[in-house]
């Protein structure tokens, strides 16, 4: 089972295809501070395709990240995926940009006891908001992703409700960077900064995989991006 995953849902561009039934990912792209990142998309594509000797023909599902995030970038995504469901007849697989984030926690994750703390994905959405949710990750060892579950849905947030978070927490993504000195005197000791803030795409493929095994994905004709706020272009 060979699965495309990608993201361009914030400021960086990933892509990997993942071998969903080994767990293993066969190829791996980044990219970070490049303009219009979107654009980079479908070459990047190609190259994860050329890197693994496989035809575009040959993916036997999608999975993406839906949002939040950039509105253009995720509308392209969106719209890419689609094209590829569609005209391969391929399933599609969305996750959150949040839910993807919380991924790379799992490592941290696997040393601590079950259920001993949350984590928290942040991605600036413009001014004082950030987009937030809060996850835990299962606790099974030797599996190369967890299962998420989710505890606070995704929103759109303001500083003040980063007071709200119940217990000790990992807190990844672009806002927390951000917002780290605030979330630091705020929790303390109990707070827990990853070092790596932006979605993995192999990590979002193999997670996919799972999410495929049990039947989770989406329309293609029918799915939308997950938008928390109006863009700037459709306000008044």
């Amino acid at each position: 089972m060979k699965i495309l995953a990608f993201d361009c849902s914030g400021k960086s561009l990933g892509v990997a295809i993942v071998d969903g039934t080994k767990g293993k990912i066969l190829a791996e792209f980044s990219a970070t501070a490049v303009e219009n990142l979107s654009t980079k998309l479908m070459p990047t594509i190609a190259k994860s395709c050329a890197a693994c000797s496989l035809d575009i023909a040959q993916i036997d599902a999608c999975a993406l990240t839906i949002g939040p995030g950039s509105f253009t970038a995720v509308r392209i995504a969106c719209a890419t995926a689609k094209g590829f469901a569609l005209a391969l007849d391929i399933p599609l697989i969305g996750v959150s940009s949040l839910e993807a984030l919380t991924l790379n926690a799992w490592a941290i994750c696997k040393e601590l006891p079950p259920d001993s703390v949350v984590i928290t994905p942040l991605i600036a959405a413009g001014g004082k908001s950030i987009y937030g949710a809060t996850y835990s990750l299962s606790a099974v060892a030797d599996s190369a992703v967890p299962l998420v579950r989710m505890i606070k849905p995704p929103e759109l947030l303001s500083l003040d409700d980063l007071q709200l978070i119940p217990q000790r927490a990992i807190f990844v993504g672009d806002g927390a960077l951000l917002h780290r000195q605030l979330i630091a005197d705020t929790y303390g000791e109990t707070a827990i900064f990853l070092d790596d803030n932006a979605v993995q795409a192999g990590l979002l493929g193999l997670y996919a995989a799972k999410l495929l095994e049990k039947g989770i994905t989406l329309n293609p004709l029918s799915f939308v991006p997950l938008y928390l706020r109006p863009s700037y272009a459709e306000k008044p």
